[in-house]
């Protein structure tokens, strides 16, 4: 008996030596890590935003993994990696990258809910080679003139922080309606000015905060006698100018993993501000702004997806300038541009947006979409109600230039009245 027990265990000795060798055997060293690349993006950027280091095991679950972290830069049209082992078991990683055209003048004309605009703008998603995204806009809506500049580093401090800023000045117009009837109006210009960070805690989780800048002056100044009046007739309160400096807290959950046309993830952004007014006259208030974005590859269906978009709005202040506003350009198509305006606001759009057709230059894609959102004075009474719309739009990326794709979406309302239009841009709407 003890000898077959001995036997027994020298069996198990040797077959856990021969496994634990042979584990060892296939054991794999990063040796070296170079890239190859037609882009100007300095090799230690690169090195920061991959999480393999020369000197680590090798697994090609981790070569897949920054393979798709380098396409997320979007700055890439293609992005493959060359592996190369030597006879000691060691590994060359060579990553090979495609740049595209990120350094975009771009003129834009776009449309939809009653209101147009004009664009000029220079857009760079590698500026000054380093991946920064920066931005600067002059554009002219319903005759009023708007300036904007943001700049954002998604890899700061060897890409533990995400840091941005934005400047903007806006001149707004907005219309109260009532189905589609314009029962009041007011106008205002706008200074806004925002700096924050966030630290990317993991790959799932950033958090940070800012402080935000904000003013409102020029009340009405764009109304006619007649828009006044019928201020007047329908009791519509007047905004009133305020000056503003907000702490912002934000967090980011999740993370959206970019293909060539597809995109794939969920992402969900959380901004509060807390405003504290500069003259003693004028309100303290809050604000909350949460958006979530998702995507979907779609089987058996190469480069379509689905997406979706939620959005969700509240305000304290009882300024009608802080009020959000849903419409026909940018949130709900269909509707005017500024159908619904309250103190709360929520939004989805749902998207499938099918590849028909695609070359190395450009994409050609069919859009069914569904938009619905509605906006009220109180919280609780925001879901009572629907505005709702349904349409078809074509996209047409353009592969080799960054993040821009023709858009052209016709929309008609469901609910509470029908209504139809087009929108049309130089973006993806969401």
């Amino acid at each position: 008996m003890c000898k077959k027990l001995k036997n027994i265990l020298i069996i198990i000795s040797l077959t856990t030596g021969y496994f634990s060798f042979a584990a060892f055997a296939q054991e794999k060293i990063i040796k070296k890590i170079e890239f190859k690349s037609d882009s100007d993006v300095p090799e230690d950027t690169l090195r920061n935003i991959i999480e393999m280091e020369e000197g680590d095991l090798y697994f090609q679950s981790n070569l897949d993994s920054d393979i798709q972290n380098l396409k997320n830069t979007t700055i890439f049209s293609k992005v493959t990696a060359e592996v190369n082992e030597d006879k000691e078991k060691k590994v060359k990683i060579t990553f090979k990258l495609e740049k595209k055209w990120t350094f975009i003048p771009y003129f834009i004309a776009g449309s939809g809910g009653g209101t147009s605009y004009y664009s000029f703008g220079l857009f760079d998603s590698n500026f000054l080679n380093n991946l920064y995204s920066f931005n600067v806009n002059y554009k002219i809506e319903n005759s009023e003139s708007n300036y904007s500049i943001s700049f954002i580093d998604n890899y700061a401090f060897k890409n533990n922080f995400i840091n941005g800023t934005s400047a903007n000045i806006v001149n707004k117009k907005i219309t109260y309606f009532k189905n589609e009837q314009k029962i009041g109006f007011y106008s205002f210009e706008e200074h806004l000015l925002n700096l924050y960070s966030l630290y990317k805690f993991n790959k799932y989780l950033n958090f940070g905060g800012g402080v935000a800048f904000k003013e409102a002056i020029k009340i009405n100044s764009q109304l006619s006698n007649d828009e006044i009046v019928t201020n007047n007739n329908n009791f519509i309160k007047d905004p009133t100018s305020y000056s503003s400096i907000g702490f912002q807290s934000r967090i980011q959950i999740g993370k959206i993993n970019y293909q060539e046309i597809s995109q794939e993830g969920i992402l969900v952004n959380n901004i509060n501000n807390s405003y504290v007014s500069q003259n003693s006259n004028d309100e303290n208030f809050n604000d909350e702004n949460f958006q979530l974005l998702g995507f979907l590859e779609l089987p058996k269906l190469n480069d379509s997806y689905f997406g979706t978009r939620i959005g969700l709005q509240s305000t304290n202040s009882r300024n009608p300038v802080n009020e959000f506003y849903l419409g026909g350009l940018d949130k709900i198509r269909g509707f005017n541009y500024t159908q619904l305006t309250g103190r709360n606001a929520y939004y989805q759009n749902v998207e499938l947006r099918f590849t028909l057709y695609k070359n190395s230059f450009i994409a050609f894609q069919i859009v069914p979409f569904f938009d619905y959102g509605n906006t009220t004075e109180q919280f609780d009474d925001l879901f009572h109600n629907i505005y709702s719309s349904v349409g078809l739009g074509i996209r047409i990326p353009l592969m080799k230039i960054n993040k821009i794709a023709l858009r052209l979406d016709y929309a008609t309302t469901m609910a509470p009245f029908k209504m139809n239009g087009f929108s049309f841009g130089l973006l993806q709407f969401f």
